[in-house]
């Protein structure tokens, strides 16, 4: 049964509450919604969990203390239909706000609990002072608010480049947007960390061959964020922020012939600037342009920009995670999960 046909048979049930049959049957499929009802919280007002938890607190105490439908108060049972009307006028306006919710499975929270699939998840960029440490908060953000087991570490290659660590940059509007705060210095990437990851998410290409050749049992797991996410319409100005450059002058005019690129399935990103350089220094093509670039501090709306990027980049990467079943294989739970993580996006960005 789904959220739509049980709703219906609780209207239903629910036009003769004040008679033993319709009171009966009304508990039963309430008990069966509020089962369900703890996946739509961020959706549902204070006052409506109130009417939920005071019809669940009723419904609990006429089934434990084993009362008979005659021995009921005429006035408690009309408080409790007032009640009830009050939270099904509620939920009517929230499907027809959010139809896609008719068609979802009733699933108890245990049932999403026990199918989900913990997964460790690693984004590394350069330094991890900007780009993937922001991108580790924002995807812990959402795999927390949609209640999934994906744990996420980031990590740079500066320690195979023979640089230093440094510190981290601590990305206010981010803290403003989703209340994560950055802190503490780079992290050097380690055996252990890509031994442990299920999937590795690099800023670029370049990135991922460090990875590999330090790490050739990891290859298998090395993927750029682009290609990941490349099913996503998400590169707008400021995605270079969200990690998507080769090398911090990117170019809007790159920008695009990458998107085309991808689009056509002429191969990788590493194929693309392989191809480019190459025509580049033959003559048959010029030189990209550098231009409208969002390097972190330049300008609160670059700021803005970039982060609201990273944002978007973030939740892209969890949705094909779901999608694709890393997180969970069964079905009526994905469409669970799909659907809060589009409510957070609305809500977030």
């Amino acid at each position: 049964m789904n959220i739509g046909e049980l709703f219906e048979d609780l209207k239903k049930s629910s036009q003769k509450f004040s008679e033993k049959e319709g009171f009966d049957a009304s508990l039963i499929l309430m008990n069966l919604l509020f089962d369900s009802f703890w996946a739509y919280a961020h959706l549902v007002p204070q006052k409506v969990f109130v009417l939920v938890q005071e019809l669940s607190a009723f419904s609990y105490e006429y089934k434990k203390d084993g009362k008979n439908f005659g021995t009921l108060d005429e006035k408690e049972v009309e408080s409790q239909r007032r009640k009830l009307l009050m939270f099904l006028a509620f939920f009517d306006e929230l499907l027809s706000h959010n139809p896609q919710i008719r068609d979802l499975e009733l699933i108890h929270e245990s049932e999403v609990k026990k199918s989900l699939r913990p997964f460790h998840l690693v984004v590394a960029c350069v330094a991890n002072v900007g780009r993937s440490p922001a991108l580790e908060q924002s995807i812990s953000f959402i795999s927390e608010s949609v209640g999934l087991q994906l744990d996420v570490s980031s990590c740079g290659v500066f320690n195979l480049m023979g640089k230093p660590e440094r510190e981290r940059a601590k990305q206010p509007l981010l803290e403003r947007m989703i209340g994560r705060v950055i802190q503490g210095k780079g992290v050097g990437v380690s055996s252990d960390m890509c031994n442990r990851a299920d999937l590795i998410l690099t800023a670029a290409p370049y990135i991922s061959d460090k990875i590999i050749v330090a790490n050739p049992d990891a290859k298998k797991k090395v993927l750029t964020a682009k290609e990941f996410v490349s099913r996503y319409n998400i590169s707008e100005k400021g995605f270079s922020y969200a990690f998507y450059i080769d090398d911090p002058a990117f170019s809007v005019q790159r920008e695009k012939a990458l998107d085309k690129w991808m689009s056509e399935k002429k191969g990788s990103i590493k194929d693309f600037m392989q191809t480019t350089a190459k025509d580049i220094a033959e003559g048959r093509q010029k030189p990209f342009l550098y231009k409208n670039k969002y390097p972190e501090g330049e300008s609160a709306r670059g700021e803005s920009t970039s982060i609201r990027e990273l944002l978007k980049l973030s939740f892209a990467i969890v949705e094909r995670l779901i999608h694709d079943n890393y997180l969970t294989t069964k079905p009526e739970v994905r469409s669970l999960l799909l659907f809060k993580l589009e409510t957070l996006r609305k809500r977030v960005i």
